[in-house]
């Protein structure tokens, strides 16, 4: 059970890590995550948060997939790294 928990608190952590590289290196999800923690705007911006959660996620896509592209060679090997990380963890 402790093991479970442990790897789910990995996973969170490295998606939080590839967000917050994303935040930093790219404005328009730095301008996103902005819109999405200031709207003090009462329950009608309820209405809006699914579009807005399909906006950013999909601005995030672009991001990750332009920051693939440029950088191609270091992304196959941060892929084959995690790979083999992954391999070796699992005991």
């Amino acid at each position: 059970m402790r093991r479970g928990v442990d790897d789910a608190l990995i996973s969170a952590g490295g998606i939080v890590a590839v967000l917050a590289v994303l935040v930093a290196l790219d404005a328009r999800v730095r301008e996103q995550v902005q819109l999405l923690l200031s709207t003090g705007r009462p329950s009608p911006a309820i209405a809006g948060v699914g579009k807005g959660a399909r906006d950013f996620a999909w601005m995030l896509f672009q991001a990750g997939r332009e920051q693939c592209l440029e950088h191609g060679p270091l992304m196959v090997f941060t892929v084959v790294a995690s790979v083999l990380v992954a391999f070796m963890l699992r005991t």
